[in-house]
C-alpha cells in the first residue's frame, strides 16, 4: 500500500504539524478539510493540496486519511464520510482505535505525545509518536510512516495510550496552569515574570538527571509550616489557598500510590 498521498481532516495545531511532516518527508497532501475554510486555505497555501469545508467534497484519491480534530467532534465528522476509507488514522490520546472500524478496513492511531502549536519551530520540535494498528499489517504501515518522518515511536495499546494521555495532561496542561498562576502573581505586583523562567527551565531539565520524586523540593517537602503559612496569607482568593493547601498536603503525604489502578 502506498503512503504518498494524504488527506488531513482538521486544520488546527496538530493538523499543521502533520502537514509539515508529510511534505518534509516527500509526501503529497491531496486535501485538507475544516469547517473554517480560511484556516484550511492557510494550510494549503503553505503545504499544498485542495481546501474543502464540506465532507461531501472529500476525494477518494488519497491513500491515507488522518483525523486531527477535537475528541468530541469525531462521531459527527465520521458520520459524514461519503465513502469507505482505504486507510484511516486518528490522532486522539483518549479515544479507542475501534472508533474507526465502521469506516475503514485498515485503521489505527498515531498519537503525538507533545504539546504542539502552529507557531512552534517544527524542525527542532521532538514529537514522540504512539502507534496502534487494528492488525499487524496496519501496525507495520504506521511504523513505516513514523520512520519516514524520522520520529521516535512506541507501539502501545489503547489502555496504555489512555494512561499516557492522562500523564501528559498532568505533566503539561496542569503544570502550565501553575506557570500561569505564578506569572499572574508576579504581574499583580509589577514584577517581570521572566525572573522565574530560568527556574521553570531548570525544573524541567532536572528530570533528565533524576526522578521527579527525588527532585522534589520546597517548603512542603521540608515540612516548613512557617513559610507555607506566609504563602497562604499572600494568596488573595480561597480558590488559590485551597489549591496551595491540597498540593502541599499531597507532597507531604505518602505518594507511592497516586490513585492509579494497577
Amino acid at each position: 500500500m502506498s503512503f504518498n498521498r494524504f488527506t488531513i481532516i482538521g486544520s488546527g495545531n496538530v493538523a499543521t504539524w502533520l502537514a509539515y511532516k508529510i511534505t518534509q518527508s516527500g509526501g503529497q497532501i491531496v486535501q485538507i478539510y475544516s469547517r473554517n475554510i480560511v484556516h484550511t486555505k492557510r494550510l494549503t497555501a503553505c503545504y499544498g493540496g485542495t481546501s474543502i469545508d464540506t465532507l461531501s467534497e472529500l476525494s477518494s484519491e488519497a491513500d491515507i486519511y488522518i483525523f486531527a480534530i477535537h475528541d468530541d467532534a469525531y462521531h459527527a465528522v465520521l458520520r459524514q464520510l461519503p465513502f469507505q476509507l482505504p486507510f484511516a488514522i486518528h490522532t486522539a490520546g483518549s479515544l479507542p482505535i475501534v472508533l474507526l472500524e465502521p469506516y475503514s478496513r485498515h485503521f489505527g492511531v498515531l498519537y503525538p505525545c507533545q504539546t504542539i502549536s502552529r507557531q512552534a519551530d517544527f524542525e527542532s520540535l521532538e514529537v514522540p509518536l504512539c502507534i496502534e494498528g487494528n492488525h499487524n499489517i496496519t501496525e507495520t504501515q504506521l511504523e513505516t510512516i513514523a520512520q519516514t518522518w524520522q520520529s521516535q515511536y512506541y507501539v502501545i495499546d489503547g489502555q496504555q495510550r489512555a494512561y499516557l494521555h492522562l500523564a501528559a495532561t498532568i505533566a503539561s496542561n496542569f503544570s502550565n496552569l501553575m506557570y500561569r498562576i505564578a506569572f499572574d502573581i508576579l504581574a499583580s505586583k509589577q514584577m517581570n515574570p521572566q525572573v522565574i523562567e530560568p527556574l521553570i527551565r531548570q525544573t524541567a531539565l532536572k528530570i533528565a538527571q533524576t526522578t521527579p520524586r527525588e527532585a522534589q523540593t520546597g517548603p512542603a517537602q521540608r515540612g516548613d509550616m512557617t513559610t507555607q503559612t506566609t504563602h497562604l496569607k499572600l494568596l488573595t482568593t480561597e480558590k488559590l489557598k485551597e489549591m496551595y493547601r491540597l498540593l502541599s498536603q499531597f507532597i507531604v503525604s505518602e505518594t507511592s500510590d497516586v490513585g492509579i489502578e494497577k
